[in-house]
């Protein structure tokens, strides 16, 4: 530093180089200049240099005339590195000599826009487009090239790059003698999942669902209150060390007058079912948009079976109202679940927020009906009420509307006799019955959240009526089946009333059905919650635009969701192959169909020069800068991490490859369940090289590396279980935004592919006879429909 006895004595403490000859004041803990403006305020807000220290400072500088950095022009390139400014290791234009830069992305877009003739063929035409030198900058830039050593030009690989490469490969190469060497090796066949071996029980998605959940609560929650003669509490959990879990009597004795209305209900959609026509009745029962089906929907053979029918359905209003008064805190820490406003406030109430808080205003009007006040419900539900658009079926014929008021005064009289009847049999007052209606079409029509079953109570309440026995396990579709057509059965007299009610339902404003259109009211609820899919598109007039779930879809916009995959997988394995593209005539390619040994592959063979292939790619990450899994002598581990997660995103490209490309699409869990004996004698680039780079950050010695004993393709790891149906639902939904613009789930893709089947395929498709055809003009390809 050079010395003036115009420098105050407390700067010489200082962090700070006077370069006298160009001006300028350097800081040399940040190794940048510093303006007369900016020199006081860096030193306090860097530094925290106190203001006696920085006093006079500005002056000074304004009085001997210091420049600001950006008005120095920079030194002639080769000049000698500066001692106080830092040094960076920089890229150099060959091109055009002048550009220099710290940055790659910057050489290259420069490249790309100055350069616009140069080679594009690959990275290693790029490499040879630039320099590797030593760069410095007054503050930040022009920059300037510096020497070292007497040179400019900077060495990309030092010598210890070279010694560690070389000990890299010489330790892959006794781990590869040690495996050739061993007798017995592992066939690399995962330990089969319970998820694999029961297919009924990944489809259903229960595992999940209930994990971690006390069982023996959720059955509890579902089981048949008392007589209400006996005022007693319900127990329904006690466990030491956790809160126990009561319903009280009083909320019992409700629920017990609730679950009996339920027959008044259910009575009420067997009246409408009797008084529609078979016609009604057939389409009721179709779960196709067409053609209808032959038979109708009928009644049960037996008494008993309806008994047993409806007690099903009063466990679920059961399990409804007894999870309701437990609160959202509870609901949602010890059952996941969670009531929708929607629930709350149209029939509900206001949420409890204890087991024993106070009581919502619906829950009240029961309570206080027991002594005798009725109080009739007010609110009614909107998107309930949209379903309800009903068509003009005024008539001006005086003769119809003559009839009509004939038949109006029938209905009332039968009205007016069956709400007597209620007041004196029934435990609810009508109103809460209609409002009870309500609450029954509100969880029938309740939509899945991110597309998962779980989300929707009625199918929770579902999987726990396939408990089995234990509660530990669950039962198989055949045992399943009976509940299954239980709910089946009871939802649709729900909806045939919901669409086709044969008397008012005042309370709620829901009128009786008109005397014709019957079809037109039922389509639409038939349409969006009674067909197979719930999801079915329709077509365009030209057939190449298909609309679902309010969106629509041309085919040339589908067809780039394969492309998108393909494209993202392509880039992404270029990347990880660290742009190196392998040279390998296939059909040089040797293999010893003699040698039986365990483990053995075409890999191994010598002529093959396989076996170590992948360490090209360990060259690669040491010698080449762009890839920065390697500096200054020792692994980058933020880059290996960054390396190892697009790993992880290649393999779900490729499901989703697989996804959208292999014809029908598959379910998700019938995909992820694939499996490979990938073993560590099969394998080429990527999987060994990252088992290397992980082995060379943990510093494992060779016997204590681990070996791929993962048999899933598409597995959070190379080992475990496969992905769910949840994440792949995520991947879908990201890759659908990007190439069609909205979010689609994995229920709306599989639809969407069966009816573009339906539309296109059929159409192309062209019989044949592949049993008896011995004809001249026979396809001899017939044999391989066998």
């Amino acid at each position: 530093m050079t010395a003036t006895p115009a420098i105050l004595s407390q700067w010489r403490d200082l962090p700070v180089y006077w370069d006298w000859n160009f001006r300028l004041l350097i800081c040399e803990s940040c190794g940048f200049a510093l303006g007369p403006n900016q020199a006081s305020s860096h030193f306090w807000e860097k530094h925290q240099v106190s203001v006696e220290q920085r006093h006079g400072l500005t002056e000074y500088l304004r009085q001997h005339d210091f420049q600001e950095p950006a008005s120095v022009a920079p030194r002639p390139r080769g000049a000698s590195e500066h001692p106080a400014l830092r040094t960076y290791n920089g890229l150099a234009c060959r091109l055009c000599e002048t550009y220099y830069t710290i940055n790659l992305d910057n050489l290259l877009k420069h490249l790309r826009h100055q350069h616009p003739d140069r080679p594009r063929s690959s990275r290693r035409a790029v490499d040879q487009l630039y320099d590797d030198v030593y760069l410095q900058t007054w503050n930040r830039q022009p920059y300037w090239i510096i020497s070292r050593g007497g040179r400019t030009l900077r060495l990309a690989q030092e010598r210890s790059t070279y010694d560690h490469l070389q000990a890299l490969q010489e330790r892959e190469r006794t781990r590869h003698a040690a495996i050739q060497a061993a007798t017995v090796q592992d066939s690399g066949i995962a330990t089969r999942s319970f998820e694999s071996l029961h297919p009924w029980i990944e489809r259903t998605g229960w595992e999940q669902t209930y994990d971690g959940l006390h069982r023996d609560l959720l059955r509890r929650l579902t089981e048949m209150p008392l007589p209400y003669n006996r005022r007693q509490d319900h127990q329904l959990w006690s466990s030491p060390g956790e809160a126990d879990l009561m319903s009280p009597a009083a909320d019992e004795q409700v629920i017990w007058r609730i679950v009996h209305a339920v027959d008044s209900i259910l009575d009420r959609c067997e009246e409408t079912m009797q008084h529609t026509s078979r016609p009604i009745l057939c389409w009721l029962r179709t779960f196709q948009p067409s053609p209808c089906y032959l038979k109708p929907f009928v009644f049960l053979a037996r008494s008993t079976s309806t008994s047993r029918y409806r007690r099903i359905w009063k466990r679920f209003m059961v399990f409804l109202f007894r999870c309701f008064r437990l609160g959202a805190e509870v609901c949602r820490t010890r059952l996941r679940i969670k009531f929708r406003r929607k629930h709350v406030s149209s029939s509900l109430g206001p949420e409890p927020l204890h087991l024993r808080s106070r009581r919502s205003l619906w829950w009240d009007d029961h309570v206080d009906s027991m002594s005798g006040s009725d109080a009739a419900g007010e609110s009614s539900e909107d998107d309930l009420d949209e379903e309800w658009d009903q068509p003009d079926d005024t008539e001006s014929d005086s003769e119809d509307a003559t009839t009509d008021d004939l038949d109006d005064k029938a209905r009332n009289r039968a009205g007016a006799a069956e709400s007597t009847d209620h007041l004196s049999t029934d435990l609810l007052p009508p109103p809460s019955l209609e409002k009870l209606f309500q609450l029954n079409i509100i969880f029938l029509i309740e939509e899945f959240t991110d597309g998962q079953p779980s989300s929707s109570l009625l199918m929770y309440f579902s999987g726990i009526l396939g408990f089995s026995p234990d509660a530990q396990s669950f039962q198989p579709a055949k045992s399943f089946t009976p509940h299954l057509s239980t709910l089946i059965y009871i939802q649709r007299l729900l909806f045939l009333e919901y669409a086709l009610p044969y008397r008012d339902y005042p309370t709620i404003g829901w009128n009786r059905r008109p005397r014709r259109h019957h079809l037109n009211r039922l389509n639409p609820i038939r349409r969006r919650y009674m067909i197979a899919g719930a999801l079915t598109p329709l077509w365009s007039e030209d057939g190449q635009t298909v609309s679902f779930s309010g969106g629509e879809l041309h085919m040339a916009t589908f067809r780039r969701l394969a492309w998108y995959f393909l494209d993202e997988v392509e880039t992404l394995c270029q990347e990880l192959l660290l742009d190196y593209y392998p040279s390998i005539n296939l059909g040089s390619v040797q293999d010893n169909l003699t040698n039986l040994s365990r483990g053995f592959s075409f890999v191994q063979h010598p002529k093959n020069r396989l076996m170590d292939a992948y360490l090209e790619l360990a060259n690669r990450a040491c010698i080449y800068r762009q890839h920065h899994l390697f500096h200054n002598g020792q692994w980058n581990r933020q880059s290996i991490y960054k390396y190892i997660d697009r790993d992880k995103r290649l393999r779900k490209l490729l499901m989703g490859v697989l996804y959208t490309t292999g014809g029908q699409v598959p379910r998700i869990p019938k995909l992820s369940s694939l499996e490979c004996v990938n073993g560590p004698s099969t394998e080429l680039y990527i999987r060994p090289f990252i088992q290397m780079l992980k082995d060379e950050m943990t510093g494992l010695e060779i016997q204590a590396r681990e070996e791929y004993k993962g048999s899933y393709i598409f597995c959070p790891k190379w080992h475990g279980p496969p992905w769910t149906s949840s994440q792949f639902l995520r991947i879908l939904n990201d890759a659908t935004e990007q190439a069609w613009k909205q979010r689609v789930t994995t229920q709306h893709y599989r639809q969407l592919v069966i009816r573009i089947t339906e539309k296109h395929v059929r159409e192309i498709f062209e019989p044949f006879n592949r049993h008896d055809d011995r004809t001249m003009a026979a396809d001899l390809n017939v044999v391989f429909a066998w």
